[in-house]
């Protein structure tokens, strides 16, 4: 079902000049549609009508396109909520059937929802046009440690001048998620991490895969 998408009483905060997460929110809803074949176009200009409508009214939310590290090129939904009451209101009204059939008919499979929490916010203020999100599954047992590593190199990073930040996701299969904020794609080839920052992991994670995403509609 698309229950968690869209129709919702109105519990998020009023658009602001900072970030939700700069504001305090601890848990981001995240939401990937597939397009069918063909209908990438029509699938996205339903997505931001949506998105654009949702934030009209007092939601924050953002768009975009996984444009590289996906065999298709997805489109995600994010909102931000500082606690997991606020997700739960978010959930309780199904969206409009027209929205639900809209999206059935111009996706290849159903939507795929996830759910993490924010342990070091995003640094900065200037405009976002693409992010790098890395996920790493833990080699098992060994979570709590790199999720510190993870975190000590975000922090170290963030000092440094780096954007980014640092979730970890509250369902299925835990992951790590460490997210590059781009002003542009060049921006790629700044900031390597350091060999000591690579030495911290070394050992504690058995998969990683990295998704590029451009920014359609940036979070309000």
């Amino acid at each position: 079902p698309i229950r968690c998408l869209m129709d919702g009483p109105n519990g998020a905060h009023t658009p602001g000049a900072q970030s939700a997460l700069e504001e305090g929110a601890l848990f981001i809803h995240r939401i990937v549609f597939t397009p069918g074949n063909g209908q990438g176009n029509a699938l996205r200009a339903v997505l931001e009508g949506q998105v654009r409508l949702r934030q009209s009214g007092g939601y924050r939310c953002v768009l975009g396109q996984i444009i590289y590290g996906s065999d298709w090129p997805e489109f995600d939904m994010g909102f931000p909520f500082e606690a997991l009451s606020k997700l739960e209101e978010f959930r309780s009204t199904a969206p409009s059937p027209a929205f639900q059939a809209q999206v059935s008919a111009l996706t290849a499979r159903p939507p795929q929802f996830e759910l993490r929490e924010v342990i070091v916010p995003p640094n900065g203020s200037a405009a976002v046009a693409y992010t790098t999100q890395t996920s790493l599954a833990p080699v098992p047992g060994m979570l709590a440690e790199l999720r510190a590593a993870l975190e000590e190199n975000t922090r170290e990073r963030q000092a440094a001048g780096i954007r980014t930040a640092l979730a970890i996701t509250r369902a299925g299969s835990p992951r790590v998620i460490v997210t590059r904020l781009l002003g542009a794609l060049a921006d790629l080839d700044t900031a390597p991490l350091t060999a000591a920052q690579q030495a911290r992991t070394k050992g504690l994670f058995a998969e990683l895969a990295v998704q590029i995403r451009q920014v359609l509609i940036p979070l309000n």
